[in-house]
């Protein structure tokens, strides 16, 4: 019997000893209108699965770029698990973002030779580019000054959000 007892206590002792610790919850998640998803490291992972609407993604650290999944405003369900080899995942931290757009935003620009250059605006449909009496719709982050004839020049930029909502100007004067 106590041959029976010592081998019960050697099972139960080795199947405890085996298990792996389970990861902490991930803590202290929060949205920036950047476009990133920021949260709290969880002690011992490797790495972070987030799931965003049904698709997964894997981050080696505890924030994550948006930017180029989520691509107009709304309500997005977010879920994040820490992974670790030699710990089982933690319990799924899900959490709701509202992404809208940031009509607050900043435009830096600056002028890199001929062109008039600028971070993007998150979610920004295109840019209106204005110079004189004249305006522009421009797709991307820069503008081409050598067409604008010699002299002072105060141009705007502003982003143009799907639907028509804008930032405010943003002014730089460029002489040529």
């Amino acid at each position: 019997m106590k041959k029976i007892v010592g081998l019960l206590f050697l099972l139960v002792f080795a199947f405890v000893g085996c298990q792996n610790k389970q990861l902490s919850l991930p803590q202290n998640i929060v949205y920036d209108y950047e476009g990133f998803i920021i949260w709290d490291e969880v002690e011992n992972a490797d790495e972070y699965l987030i799931n965003i609407e049904e698709n997964e993604f894997v981050s080696q650290v505890a924030v994550f770029d948006i930017t180029d999944i989520i691509t107009e405003k709304g309500i997005y369900d977010v879920e994040i698990i820490a992974l670790a080899d030699d710990y089982e995942s933690s319990v799924p931290a899900i959490f709701s973002i509202g992404v809208d757009y940031n009509l607050n935003a900043t435009i830096d620009l600056t002028i890199q030779g001929d062109s008039l250059i600028w971070e993007p605006i998150f979610l920004a449909n295109h840019y209106l580019v204005s110079y004189g009496f004249e305006f522009a719709i421009v797709d991307d982050t820069s503008f081409d000054l050598s067409s604008l004839s010699s002299g002072d020049h105060a141009i705007t930029v502003q982003a143009v959000f799907p639907g028509g909502s804008k930032t405010e100007t943003f002014t730089i004067n460029y002489t040529k």
